[in-house]
């Protein structure tokens, strides 16, 4: 089980002496004495760092009895005094070293600050082949925060976190000990672009944790200028599932050559990967046949929609090119004229309701879970997005499950 050293920046949060702490020598403004005094009331060895300058030979020699030195990689050398405990070699800068070198007995802290999702997957990729009981490894800043939650859930024998919101740093984790469950051996992810709200990982980390499985699923948010560019990368990486969502359902489907022109879902099978639409087979779960159809919207989800409905719908759409694809590609689609229908599917955003006509429909169909459904449409019975959405994760679940209980047999 890895060790949570939880980063201490006052005094004031010392709450017990029982707990393992990372004492910031930068922070935490006392004498060395002071700092000495502490360490002999805590019941685990701390460590010890300063991570704006490096620690002065005079300091270091004081202290190394007592903890855990958390010193610069560049600081180190042959001659560097050991202690009675191993030193922590820490490299903060951007770039990041392809392979450790051969320096027994002690711990390596990688922590680059990518300027990309690019850079922070490129360092994952390298990170494969670093020493996991020696390595303290992941990126920092907030857009890679899902590196560290896979680095806790690594077997790295330490992880650093923050007391609470206010004194983490750099997407530093909050002490969580729940966080410490089976390490993962395989990584899930969900990817898009302003996916901020997304419930994925809460909705596929419970079932993961509920069955003990070696996984933990977590967000990728890339942005359509990085995406072409991660693709690659994210096939070098341990992920073994892969939940796709706006704006790349089209994208992912081209890139691995699927029947489908739309796809939400991915398993790697290593030699291979299986695409599949759950948005679709919700659809059929949880509508009946109707014969007037109103499609509110034509991204990625309408498409996948509208694949399963063998008859013409009417669409109510923006102008551009999304909309003459979908023209293109079902040309028994109408233009939306009615008022009154059997069955109305909105796939659009909440800021798009304002433009919407007034309309009715026996039956409302709503994607969007973090906004309420359009104003302007009276229905008899509403099938909530919250609903569309545990409906094709539970098959997503099915998918992801299978494939790694057939890697554990």
């Amino acid at each position: 089980m890895p060790i949570n050293y939880v980063t201490t920046t006052h005094i004031d949060q010392i709450k017990n002496w029982d707990q393992h702490l990372e004492l910031r020598l930068d922070k935490l403004n006392l004498s060395i004495h002071e700092i000495i005094a502490i360490t002999k009331k805590l019941k685990h060895t701390p460590i010890i760092s300063d991570r704006n300058t490096f620690i002065q030979n005079d300091v270091f020699k004081a202290i190394c009895p007592f903890g855990m030195i958390d010193i610069d990689l560049a600081q180190y050398n042959s001659n560097t005094h050991q202690g009675l405990h191993p030193l922590i070699l820490s490299s903060h800068e951007t770039s990041y070293p392809n392979q450790l070198p051969d320096i027994p007995q002690h711990y390596f802290k990688i922590c680059p600050e990518p300027k990309s999702m690019i850079d922070c997957l490129r360092f994952l990729v390298s990170a494969q082949s670093y020493k996991t009981s020696r390595t303290i490894s992941y990126a920092r800043g907030t857009k890679a925060i899902f590196t560290r939650l896979l680095a806790q859930r690594s077997h790295q024998p330490i992880h650093f976190t923050a007391h609470d919101k206010a004194s983490a740093q750099d997407g530093q984790l909050i002490e969580n000990p729940a966080q410490n469950l089976i390490p993962a051996k395989y990584w899930l992810a969900v990817i898009g672009h302003l996916i901020e709200h997304s419930q994925s990982p809460k909705f596929h980390n419970q079932w993961i944790n509920h069955e003990k499985l070696p996984a933990h699923y977590v967000k990728l948010d890339i942005s359509p200028n990085e995406i072409e560019d991660c693709i690659p990368l994210i096939k070098a990486l341990p992920f073994i599932g892969l939940s796709i969502t706006s704006p790349y359902k089209q994208l992912f489907a081209k890139h691995f050559n699927a029947t489908s022109p739309v796809i939400n879902t991915l398993v790697n099978h290593h030699t291979f990967w299986s695409t599949y639409n759950t948005d679709q087979d919700a659809f059929m779960a949880l509508t009946q046949p109707a014969n007037q159809i109103l499609i509110l919207g034509s991204g990625a989800c309408a498409l996948a929609i509208a694949e399963k409905i063998k008859k013409p719908v009417d669409l109510w759409a923006r102008s551009g090119k999304s909309r003459e694809y979908f023209l293109k590609r079902f040309p028994n689609t109408r233009p939306h004229k009615k008022v009154i229908y059997d069955l109305i599917i909105s796939t659009l955003p909440a800021k798009a309701h304002t433009h919407l006509p007034k309309l009715t429909s026996d039956v409302l169909l709503d994607l969007q879970y973090q906004s309420l459904p359009p104003k302007q449409i009276q229905y008899q019975k509403l099938i909530p997005g919250d609903l569309f959405f545990l409906t094709q994760a539970k098959l997503q679940k099915n998918y992801f499950k299978t494939a790694i209980i057939k890697e554990e047999m």
